[in-house]
């Protein structure tokens, strides 16, 4: 019979901090002393600053929209070119060296 041997700590070892709940006066207060953080951050923005933060917003809405533009142009003319012969597309007759009929 083989000896096994046992381990030094048999039971699993307890590494939880106890729960105890936080006094409402503490938590009131940590909160309080965050919003009042946020809230400090807005004031501090300058005018400048949100005179940029406002001109960056409508730069990247309109570049946003110009890129949906261009997809959208890309896939009409994508579209029209599986819906229609080759030859109704002078350009296109000109590369492959087709005349149109």
């Amino acid at each position: 019979a083989t000896h096994h041997e046992k381990p030094l700590v048999d039971k699993k070892m307890d590494t939880s901090l106890p729960e105890e709940p936080i006094p409402e006066v503490i938590a009131k207060q940590s909160v309080s002393a965050v919003n009042i953080s946020v809230m400090d951050q807005c004031d501090q923005m300058t005018l400048e600053d949100k005179e940029t933060n406002a001109f960056l917003d409508e730069v990247r809405k309109k570049k946003i929209s110009d890129e949906i533009r261009q997809r959208n142009r890309e896939k009409k003319l994508q579209s029209q070119k599986t819906k229609y012969p080759i030859y109704l597309f002078p350009s296109n007759v000109k590369k492959k060296g087709l005349s149109p009929s």
